[in-house]
């Protein structure tokens, strides 16, 4: 699902890719920026080239770029990418013949202002044996009550491969949510989370951590190190101001992959 990785996308990029003022006065290719995912079983949608900020510009949102020449490759054959509508500097595969499978290999080549910049990834494996403590999930109605790890809290857990790092996305997907009213306020945003990345192998989820009654999806997901190394690098020194890693050739920004499995619960009132 394309929408996933919004929240963090935008804080990400909000905080990421600066540059020294002496380069902006001139249109080099280190004014690029590839934000670019792909999601296994999924269309390629998730493509976006934009300008970075330089120190002192006060712009509230980075500057799209819709004019460049973007292609995917997996294996020998080359897929020609779209802009996509509006001005918002996404591009898109219109085909149905590029499929995305866990280990297949993918390049990603854009060429902006007569450069080319590129960079791979991999599809990895989807995380193994994804399990719930439990189907449903049940709200606490008063202040009074005692917490019981049966009824109040359900743990999400899976197999850990060495070196692989995971997180966790939740959201409602009841097709007529009910706003939870009680006088335990919900801690999270409003009918999802994203969670950072984490090696650990189960995740708990707590009455808290939801907003309405329904049924939510879990997502349980595997990321790539180029995604890790960009989320651990976000936040900038301002007395160095080093670059954020990024596993782009000829640019800045990031190329990476993501694999999940699903799980299901419901949330009801604890009567």
């Amino acid at each position: 699902m394309k929408q996933v990785l919004i929240l963090i996308l935008i804080f990400l990029l909000s905080l990421l890719f600066f540059q020294c003022e002496n380069d902006i006065t001139s249109k080099n290719y280190q004014d690029i920026v590839i934000q670019a995912y792909l999601y296994e079983g999924e269309t390629v949608t998730d493509i976006r080239i934009s300008q970075t900020l330089p120190i002192g510009d006060t712009a509230s949102a980075v500057t799209p770029i819709n004019d460049a020449i973007v292609h995917l490759m997996k294996g020998d054959k080359l897929f020609e990418l779209s802009p996509s509508v509006g001005d918002s500097g996404y591009y898109h595969y219109d085909g149905n013949d590029l499929v995305i499978s866990e280990n297949n290999e993918f390049t990603l080549k854009v060429n902006y202002f007569g450069k080319e910049a590129y960079a791979s990834t991999t599809i990895p494996p989807a995380p193994r044996n994804g399990t719930l403590t439990d189907t449903t999930l049940y709200i606490p109605q008063n202040m009074n009550f005692n917490f019981d790890s049966l009824r109040h809290e359900i743990k999400v857990s899976w197999d850990v491969d060495e070196d692989a790092m995971y997180f966790v996305y939740i959201r409602c997907i009841d097709p007529n949510p009910v706003k939870i009213q009680t006088p335990v306020p919900p801690r999270g945003l409003p009918g999802r989370m994203v969670e950072m990345p984490m090696s650990q192998n189960f995740y708990p989820i707590l009455f808290e951590d939801v907003a309405y009654y329904g049924r939510y999806q879990v997502m349980i997901y595997r990321i790539n190190k180029e995604y890790v190394d960009l989320y651990i690098s976000r936040n900038q020194n301002t007395r160095e101001l080093n670059e954020p890693l990024t596993n782009i050739v000829n640019g800045l920004g990031v190329f990476s992959a993501f694999n999940h499995v699903d799980l299901f619960f419901t949330v009801v009132p604890d009567r």
